[in-house]
């Protein structure tokens, strides 16, 4: 029962959102707090002590947080860990049905159907057998498969924009509430580390409102929230 508990924490937390929580709180320190570099540097070797002791906790912790993380920085590791790697058959059956539907994709919410599809039996990837999932866990391929260079396109230019104009009012308002937005759109949209599906679970409600906090300071001048 304990082991099962593991598992489904592990499963549902996720490596991705981990790493990008470990990137959030580092930059939100370094970035907000004004004081002397020296605390800063305390702070954040406190917050690397506290994940390091939590992930030797527990085998599975230490496999998923923490190998998987140190082979990424070895020669070829990124390619290595995709070649090796679950995570590595899903993007590498989501460039598959990319390429098979490059202008408009396969339509939201048909990853699951499609990456079934016998037709991707024999794509060379070692984890080929496990490439079907209800996404492709990582934005960049599930906007790809989905919705095509053509949704992909609108999104990334509708994140860049709304990106500058959120940063540009931040340097001019010091807003720290719109900041955390900034930084937790910014590290959502990181490519390579796996994510939840954009598309359709709870992921992008979290997404949505956060960009509605970090739209909704632009040219907001009352400073009563600003906590800076």
């Amino acid at each position: 029962m304990s082991n099962f508990c593991n598992r489904h924490f592990i499963d549902n937390w996720g490596t991705g959102k981990f790493h990008k929580n470990i990137c959030y709180y580092f930059f939100f320190i370094i970035i907000v707090y004004k004081i002397k570099l020296k605390i800063k540097i305390f702070f954040i070797s406190i917050l690397l002590l506290f994940s390091i002791f939590f992930i030797n906790l527990n085998g599975d912790y230490k496999t998923r947080y923490f190998w998987q993380l140190t082979k990424l920085f070895q020669k070829n590791g990124i390619n290595s860990y995709l070649e090796n790697s679950q995570y590595g058959a899903h993007y590498n059956v989501a460039y598959e049905i990319f390429k098979d539907n490059p202008i408009f994709g396969v339509g939201i919410k048909n990853f699951r159907v499609e990456s079934a599809n016998k037709k991707y039996d024999n794509l060379k990837h070692p984890f080929n057998n496990l490439r079907s999932a209800t996404h492709p866990h990582q934005l960049h391929y599930e906007f790809l498969a989905e919705t095509g260079i053509f949704g992909y396109l609108c999104f990334l230019i509708f994140i860049s924009v709304s990106l500058y104009l959120s940063i540009k009012s931040y340097l001019h308002n010091k807003n720290n509430f719109q900041l955390s937005s900034i930084l937790f759109i910014l590290i959502s949209i990181l490519p390579l580390i796996p994510s939840g599906s954009f598309l359709s679970t709870y992921t992008s409600s979290i997404f949505w409102i956060n960009y509605a906090i970090m739209m909704g300071y632009i040219n907001n001048k009352n400073r009563l929230l600003n906590f800076s």
